[in-house]
């Protein structure tokens, strides 16, 4: 890194947790245990001599968790941190003797994955608009089948949000900031979301229904006198009909994504160490 008092720490988070090896990520905190030990944390000690508080230690760092892709890694990690620095703490204050004392299911360990687990979650509902992938890890330390099925499913609801109703989002973002401002006397046309015309509107709910309705009659079993007549109806009528709203889908698919139409574009930032 350019500047002499940022430490860049990369981990691989796919390749070293292969195969939901969640426990691999212990060699990352290991490799930044040194960080941790230098930048202590804050404390006090009351003096009884001066029947004041008296500073013991002072916290001198801090870690920044980046994700290049996603937001629920970065909790995975911050919660990790989290835990080895409150048992530092707790140890400095003589209320542990160990690390291996916080293991398990004390008490203290479920309320701290709680509370990180709620943390990811209210932050994941903020940008993706779901709770936390992961999220089992951070609340049980391990990882389960079932979280993974709950976190396909969040991942098909981000897909659908992120395309098709973010664009709003963004711009109740941009008002709040004052990034945008309306005009007083056009205000409401501004904040009215153009529609979609109807055939456009009405594709993808046609295509819908097509695609279901296929595989309800094969499964009704036509009879043997109506199996050509099914046969007619696909190469004649459903094929040409789903090919036809296929293409008019496709044709106008940047119709249907809700852009933002407040944002305005930011330049990427380059560090000089990065230009070499």
């Amino acid at each position: 890194m350019g500047n002499p008092n940022i430490r860049y720490e990369p981990f691989d988070f796919h390749v070293e947790c292969k195969g939901m090896r969640y426990d691999r990520l212990k060699i990352l905190i290991d490799r930044i245990a040194d960080s941790m030990e230098a930048f202590n944390f804050y404390m006090e000690l009351n003096d009884e001599s001066t029947q004041g508080a008296v500073r013991s230690r002072q916290q001198t760092g801090v870690f920044r968790t980046n994700c290049i892709d996603c937001l629920d890694r970065t909790n995975v990690v911050q919660s990790l941190i989290a835990r080895r620095s409150l048992v530092d703490q707790l140890m400095a204050h003589q209320a542990i003797s160990s690390l291996s004392e916080l293991d398990g299911d004390s008490e203290l360990e479920n309320t701290l994955r709680l509370i990180w687990a709620d943390n990811g979650d209210i932050c994941s509902v903020q940008y993706a608009g779901t709770g936390a992938l992961k999220a089992d890890y951070t609340r049980t330390g391990k990882r389960t089948m079932l979280g993974v099925a709950r976190d396909g499913w969040r991942s098909a609801v981000r897909y659908i949000k992120n395309n098709f109703f973010d664009g709003q989002r963004q711009d109740a973002i941009e008002l709040i900031l004052g990034n945008h401002r309306l005009d007083e006397i056009d205000a409401r046309r501004q904040l009215s979301r153009p529609q979609l015309p109807p055939d456009v509107f009405l594709a993808p709910l046609v295509l819908a229904v097509l695609v279901f309705l296929l595989p309800l009659l094969v499964i009704l079993g036509p009879s043997r006198e109506q199996a050509t007549t099914l046969l007619f109806f696909i190469v004649l009528l459903w094929a040409p009909s789903v090919a036809f709203l296929c293409f008019k889908i496709k044709a106008n698919r940047m119709l249907y994504i809700d852009k933002p139409r407040w944002l305005k574009p930011i330049a990427p930032v380059v560090h000089d160490s990065f230009r070499h």
